[in-house]
């Protein structure tokens, strides 16, 4: 993942500056700097050829705001650059302060927020923006205490070595490529979110497209859905093949709510053995330190976390993690280990669970265990409609791709019956199956009127 670093932002303000410090301006490759370099200055190949990069793609607005001490030695620099493609947040008239530099010999003297407020004050301009890694905590120091206001964050580009603005909202999240809404699936999404600029910049990875839903649990069948149960759970109500497979996991098994954290190792196990029996096309690969830490986030009340005991062995054989929304709680995902599967450690689990929600059940709530599956085949769903009692709730899928991604689609779209066949087994054509599945979706149910 390419490194993330902070933007900071300050509006320019006319108010009188620090007179104790000289700063002086030079603009370089022009009168008084000719030669790209400051005056008694002694610059390397490289730091000539910044500057005299940065000079062409601007096209000549470059500044450079330095101090010297006594001898006439410089002790600070700050470049200030103008509009150009690898700011793309910048407007006309506004700047990007930086690379800055203070000589080790005269840090901790306040010099550097000083430059920086003098330029603010006398530059004329809009806005100033900076860029600083978050580690470099000093340099975070002098731009606060300069006036800056942390506004977000942005990541360099491959191609081009742009400064791209991440789009950052509590409403969406990346998950697999995409952008889904965070919200509860009856909420319907924020389309002024979705025409945002730099909407599909993330810090989590490259994002191809956002897709989210319309008309929650409509009436009519469609081709996109969400598996729920809004119903109390009664077993004695269930069919005579769902209690059969209840009653004989329940010999074998028992629930309870645990502590993720003191069963670490344990879960871990039993996520891998899992995993283990996916087909290689989507097989996840985890590590136990990638695992240790996305446990860091299941924390109670937000995130329960069931455990499966043998009763037998009295050790942990499955788990069920549900994020509770309050008005909804969601499966975020089921794992057992596979040699306990024909003794029902499915069954125990799910009825496990729905007997310690059945409470909550007779308000207006509903379980559900996400949305269709598209990215790897499973009947999972199937089996939860057929033996406890949940049903589709329909809706309509919509979709919106990364600028000229929608273009790419609409030319492979007609071959994708050739792709979903035996080229599905490529990692990468499997995940652009995935897209044309769900651009198939869109298509079918395109002329069903759904209220927004």
């Amino acid at each position: 993942m390419r490194p993330v670093d902070f933007l900071y932002r300050k509006k320019r303000k006319d108010l009188p500056y620090n007179e104790s410090l000289q700063i002086y301006c030079a603009v370089p490759f022009s009168h008084g700097c000719w030669l790209g370099k400051l005056p008694a200055e002694r610059i390397s190949l490289k730091t000539w050829l910044t500057r005299a990069w940065f000079k062409i793609i601007t096209r000549g607005n470059l500044s450079i705001y330095y101090t010297t001490n006594s001898d006439g030695a410089i002790t600070h620099t700050s470049y200030v650059v103008g509009k150009c493609f690898k700011f793309p947040f910048l407007n006309e008239n506004d700047y990007e302060i930086g690379p800055c530099f203070t000589h080790p010999q005269y840090r901790g003297q306040g010099i550097y927020p000083m430059v920086l407020d003098y330029i603010t004050q006398t530059k004329n301009g809009n806005h100033f923006y900076m860029l600083v890694h978050p580690t470099n905590t000093p340099s975070i120091r002098g731009i606060e205490k300069a006036g800056f206001n942390k506004i977000g964050k942005v990541k360099k580009t491959k191609i081009g070595h742009c400064y791209m603005p991440l789009f950052s909202s509590s409403h969406w999240r990346y998950y697999n490529h995409a952008l889904v809404p965070d919200n509860p699936p009856y909420i319907p999404a924020s389309s002024q979110e979705i025409n945002a600029p730099y909407f599909f910049s993330n810090e989590n990875g490259y994002v191809f497209l956002c897709r989210w839903i319309e008309g929650w649990d409509f009436p009519q069948k469609m081709n996109w859905w969400y598996c729920i149960k809004d119903t109390p759970w009664q077993v004695e109500k269930a069919s005579k093949k769902a209690r059969y497979e209840v009653r004989k996991a329940l010999k074998n098994f028992y629930i309870r709510l645990i502590n993720p954290k003191d069963y670490t190792k344990a879960l871990y196990e039993v996520q891998r053995a899992a995993s283990l029996a996916y087909p290689a096309k989507y097989r996840p690969h985890e590590t136990f330190e990638q695992f240790c830490q996305k446990i860091q986030f299941w924390q109670f009340p937000h995130v329960c976390v069931y455990g499966a005991f043998s009763i037998k062995e009295n050790n942990l054989v499955g788990y069920a993690v549900l994020n509770d929304y309050q008005h909804y709680v969601n499966f975020t995902a089921l794992k057992v280990t596979p040699a306990y599967e024909k003794q029902g450690i499915n069954a125990a689990l799910v009825h496990g669970v729905l007997e310690a929600l059945n409470p909550r059940m007779f308000s207006p709530f509903f379980i559900s265990d996400g949305s269709r599956a598209i990215n790897h085949q499973t009947h999972f769903q199937d089996y939860l409609e057929k033996y406890f009692g949940f049903r589709k709730a329909y809706c309509k899928l919509r979709i919106k791709y990364r600028p000229g991604l929608d273009k790419i689609i609409k030319i492979i779209y007609p071959f994708r019956r050739f792709l979903f066949g035996w080229l599905d087994g490529i990692g990468k054509i499997h995940q652009l199956n995935a897209i044309l599945k769900m651009e198939e979706i869109c298509r079918a149910d395109a002329n069903i009127e759904v209220p927004q």
